[in-house]
């Protein structure tokens, strides 16, 4: 299922992208992500009142580690969102795009510098290299 979740949310991304290339040429930038943001609090308020999950802000509020990593996942996500989309307005969706897919290099190499994860394989290192390749073909190829 999980190998399902991924190629759905994969398929989606690639989605999102593509019409964010149009929208960006009718919308600012900002508009986007103030309208965007406003739904995604309703449509989650609404998901959370009628599942009946439970909104945990004591372990946000309680414990400081807790609170650090959240707030550096908040962040993080701001971050990433805000450059993609300035990375879309500035070329376009595709080389956005396969320019991004490099990002399990670095998943890779903070799960080794921040979780300890030392699960590098020659193959995890040549699919980086493989990656990073790919890149450079399309920097040098893409002008």
């Amino acid at each position: 299922m999980r190998l399902v979740f991924a190629l759905i949310a994969s398929i989606c991304r690639w989605l999102q992208y593509t019409f964010l290339e149009k929208l960006l040429v009718k919308m600012p930038i900002i508009s986007i992500f103030l309208i965007s943001s406003i739904i995604n609090a309703i449509f989650f308020a609404l998901v959370a009142w009628l599942g009946h999950f439970e909104i945990n802000l004591k372990a946000v509020r309680n414990d400081k580690s807790t609170l650090r990593l959240f707030i550096l996942v908040t962040v993080t996500f701001l971050i990433a969102s805000i450059i993609i989309v300035f990375a879309i307005k500035g070329k376009n969706a595709t080389t956005a795009w396969l320019v991004e897919i490099s990002y399990p290099i670095f998943i890779i190499l903070f799960s080794y510098i921040f979780l300890k994860n030392y699960s590098i394989s020659r193959a995890t290192i040549l699919g980086g290299i493989l990656i990073f390749a790919w890149i450079g073909i399309i920097y040098i190829f893409n002008r």
